[in-house]
């Protein structure tokens, strides 16, 4: 009994508030059944021979319910009163007869400012601005579409709960400094310096300014992000650390900004520039402080470069791998008829060989006869069977028919075999691999993104030995590789559909490293945009089109995991080839990098 309790108060608590009862439980059995982990523990198990445990695939949570918003204010000033917060509420927007989804959420957080919200609603009750207006610009609330994905459930209740937990512990840490700077019983130098070690340690970068936007100080994690020297960026304005391109960072920072009438923090991701006028996003947190008769700011900035990669790496790791399920399926499923359809069509063709035997042996039996004047009414009837059935011409096409039939099986066969080894998720660890097979298995699954506009030609060495890699990952390079090229060489013929380019994938090996070319006649890429193409999120194509992580998860499979390089060679309007360098036995003493 004692350590349910105790249990019960390590659980971030969720207030569920819908006049339905059924979307109680929906939620209890998403937030607090095990089914979900056993499921999902079971198909790891099935796919990596690992099962996975509940732990680690989502937290948990103890949920609470009320059926209407008042009941739901209630709960939440009995959960206040009893020290155990809601971290989260999920409020349904259509409660009659009492207050509705914005009424409820106002008078929550009238009680509660700090609590989050996830409105539910199967309708347009309120447009965009209307609940703007009433809950107002801030990251407090999001909106959940009815009806709702469990994932996506779970993703919000980890994230929020998440995100409050830390909102609190930056304010507790916020409130600490400045508890530490109204201290009067340690001397203005000694606390000075131990602030400034605080901040120079921190791994965020950590900027002061006043109620104007001047810089009054910076620590080294700042420095050290945006690339300056703290001498020559103080004084200046806080706002050129923004990307100017950005015409809402100048309007997003001032709302950030104006916190003058308490003490508060506010936390938005807003693209920022270095010296160097690169681009990254980043996570200003701001708070807002007053000495004496004096304001100021302080913003802690947080690259989250790495935070995007990571999560675009992840995503695209989940669509890959459902792809790779999806089609392991359907490479089953069509595997089996393809088979008998096989046996069938060679069944027939060594029955027709029998059976053109037979008519051999019936015509010369029929010519004898004729010639003998032998039965000469059966004679003829047969003759008018042979000349009706056009004996001759299926004689001579029907060999061919067979053989074009059995090629084209045969060509269903290799697609599926290819759908299957690309499906496989390979091994966390590098295995001995047949780059050519990985090459021409690529090749196969991305040829609907090809064929209409380019020729690939392959020129493989017969000297390419056996290379250690993760070959699932090197299949994800060489399909971006491939699918870029053929958009390149599509750009290229613009409306001239007819005119078909060529991908060229060539493979040589020297000095214990394999090489492989991917080169296409496509556009070549712009001088001005070389340098950037490797960048996670830059990309060139259309909205919907690109994501700008395909070259950017290549450089990091191929250098970072290979221990390789990759090169790119390309000259606008004439084409562009992109070098991959692997090697092929110990990495340990292999120079690592990248050129362009």
């Amino acid at each position: 009994m004692i350590s349910d309790v105790l249990q019960e108060k390590t659980l971030s608590r969720i207030l569920v508030i819908d006049d339905n009862p059924a979307i109680h439980a929906d939620f209890r059995k998403v937030l607090e059944s095990s089914e979900a982990d056993e499921a999902l523990s079971d198909l790891s198990a099935e796919l990596f021979g690992v099962p996975v445990s509940s732990p680690e695939i989502k937290p948990r949570f103890l949920l609470d319910a009320a059926q209407q918003g008042e009941e739901g204010l209630e709960k939440l000033k009995q959960a206040l009163s009893d020290g155990s917060p809601f971290s989260l509420a999920f409020v349904d927007m259509r409660m009659p007869p009492g207050w509705d989804g914005l009424e409820t959420i106002e008078h929550l957080w009238q009680v509660d400012p700090q609590l989050h919200v996830v409105i539910c609603t199967a309708y347009a009750d309120y447009s965009w601005s209307d609940v703007v207006e009433r809950l107002g610009a801030n990251d407090r609330w999001l909106v959940l579409k009815k009806p709702f994905d469990n994932a996506e459930v779970c993703q919000m209740a980890s994230a929020l709960v998440e995100k409050r937990r830390l909102s609190e512990k930056l304010r507790a840490h916020l409130g600490e400094l400045e508890d530490r700077l109204d201290e009067g019983t340690i001397a203005l130098k000694e606390r000075e310096q131990r602030l400034r070690n605080i901040l120079d340690t921190a791994p965020d970068g950590i900027i002061t300014f006043d109620a104007e936007g001047n810089i009054e100080s910076v620590n080294n994690a700042a420095c050290e992000l945006f690339g300056f020297e703290a001498k020559d960026v103080l004084g200046t304005k806080v706002q050129t650390l923004l990307h100017d391109q950005n015409p809402c960072a100048a309007a997003s920072v001032r709302d950030a900004f104006k916190l003058t009438e308490s003490r508060k923090t506010a936390s938005i991701e807003l693209d920022s520039t270095r010296v160097n006028r690169s681009v990254f996003p980043a996570q200003w947190t701001v708070g807002h402080f007053r000495s004496s008769e004096r304001q100021f700011f302080i913003a802690i900035v947080r690259d989250l470069t790495e935070h995007r990669q990571l999560q675009c790496n992840l995503a695209q790791a989940q669509k890959l791998e459902s792809v790779g399920q999806l089609a392991a399926g359907i490479a089953h499923e069509i595997n089996t008829p393809t088979q008998y359809v096989g046996d069938n069509v060679r069944f027939l063709r060594d029955s027709f060989e029998d059976l053109t035997l037979a008519l051999d042996k019936l015509q010369s039996l029929h010519s004898a006869c004729e010639t003998t004047n032998y039965l000469p009414d059966l004679v003829k009837d047969i003759r008018k069977v042979l000349e009706d059935a056009d004996i001759d011409f299926i004689l001579s096409e029907a060999p061919d028919t067979f053989s074009q039939t059995l090629d084209g099986i045969a060509r269903v066969a290799s697609i599926v075999q290819a759908m299957k080894e690309f499906s496989h998720p390979g091994d966390e660890e590098k295995t001995l691999v047949d780059i050519h097979a990985a090459l021409t298995t690529s090749i196969t699954v991305s040829r609907n993104e090809w064929k209409y506009v380019a020729d690939v030609q392959t020129d493989f060495t017969a000297e390419m030995p056996r290379i250690p890699c993760l070959v699932g990952k090197l299949n994800q390079v060489f399909l971006n590789l491939i699918v870029n090229a053929a958009h390149a060489i599509a750009d290229a013929n613009g409306k001239q559909s007819k005119n078909k380019g060529t991908i060229t994938i060539q493979t040589s090996y020297s000095d214990g490293w394999a090489q492989i070319d991917f080169s296409d006649t496509g556009t070549g890429i712009p001088a001005e945009i070389q340098g950037r193409i490797f960048d996670p999120f830059f990309t060139t194509k259309g909205v919907g089109k690109g994501t700008g992580q395909g070259l950017a998860i290549a450089r990091s499979v191929v250098v970072d995991k290979h221990g390789g390089t990759i090169e790119v060679f390309t000259a606008q309007g004439r084409g562009t080839t992109f070098r991959i360098r692997l090697p092929v036995e110990s990495i340990d003493r292999r120079p690592r990098g990248m050129s362009v």
